[in-house]
C-alpha cells in the first residue's frame, strides 16, 4: 500500500516500486517507476520540500542501500548517497528540524556511522564516524530532540559510551578559496629553536 507524505508544494504517494506526486495544478501526477529497485515507503520522512527514502538494489550476492530523493519532478526523483551497507533494518531517517535528517550507515568494513542529509547529493555527508543512539534497537528511548535551532542526541563513542552531542541546525560548511598549497601560493613553514635543550 502507498503512504502519504506531504510537502508545502506537493502531495506524494510511494510505494514499493513507484513515486507519484501532485501539485495541485497538472492533470496527472508525475510518476517515477523504480526498475531493480524496492523503496521503502514506511521508512520515507519529508526533508524540508523534498521527499526522502531508501532504495535497495537487489543484486547477486548482496542488497546494497541507497538514499533517494524526490522534489516531486522525474527529473529530480535521484539518488543522492552512496550506496551503504545494511542494517537490520531498512535505514531509519530521524528529522532534525525542518530541513536535515540523520542516518546511521555501515561501510566496506561493517563500522557504523552517521551521517546527515538536507535531501540533497551535495548535503548528504559523514557526520560522525560515532553512531547515533536514536531507537535504532526497539528497545532503546529515542533521545533526539531539537529546540532554538538546536539539536541534541546521544551518540555511541567507543570508548567513553554514551554522551550527548549537539548539532547546529541551520549551520553550513562553504569552500572560500582553494587551500594554500595551490599553484603559486605554497605554504611555507619555519621553524627557529630557542636555546633551550630540544628548543
Amino acid at each position: 500500500e502507498p503512504r502519504l507524505f506531504a510537502t508545502r508544494d506537493r502531495l506524494f504517494a510511494l510505494s514499493s516500486y513507484v513515486v507519484h506526486a501532485w501539485d495541485g495544478t497538472a492533470v496527472a501526477p508525475a510518476n517515477v517507476v523504480f526498475r531493480n529497485l524496492v523503496a521503502d515507503p514506511q521508512g520515507a520522512k519529508v526533508v524540508g520540500d523534498r521527499l526522502v527514502f531508501e532504495c535497495l538494489a537487489f543484486t547477486p550476492g548482496t542488497t546494497p542501500s541507497v538514499l533517494w530523493s524526490s522534489d516531486g519532478t522525474v527529473a529530480a526523483t535521484v539518488p543522492i548517497s552512496p550506496p551503504f551497507g545494511r542494517e537490520s533494518s531498512f535505514t531509519k531517517l530521524t528529522p532534525i528540524g525542518a530541513r536535515h535528517a540523520l542516518f546511521r550507515a555501515r561501510d566496506s568494513t561493517g563500522h557504523a556511522s552517521t551521517w546527515i542529509t538536507d535531501g540533497t547529493a551535495a548535503g548528504t555527508r559523514l557526520f560522525s564516524d560515532r553512531s547515533v543512539y536514536d531507537s535504532m534497537d526497539p528497545l532503546a528511548y529515542s533521545s533526539l530532540d531539537a529546540a532554538n535551532g538546536l539539536a541534541y542526541v546521544a551518540m555511541l563513542d567507543p570508548i567513553a559510551g554514551i554522551e550527548p552531542h549537539v548539532i547546529e541546525l541551520d549551520s553550513s560548511v562553504e569552500p572560500l578559496s582553494r587551500g594554500c598549497g595551490a599553484p603559486g601560493r605554497e605554504a611555507e613553514l619555519f621553524a627557529r629553536l630557542g636555546p633551550a635543550a630540544q628548543g
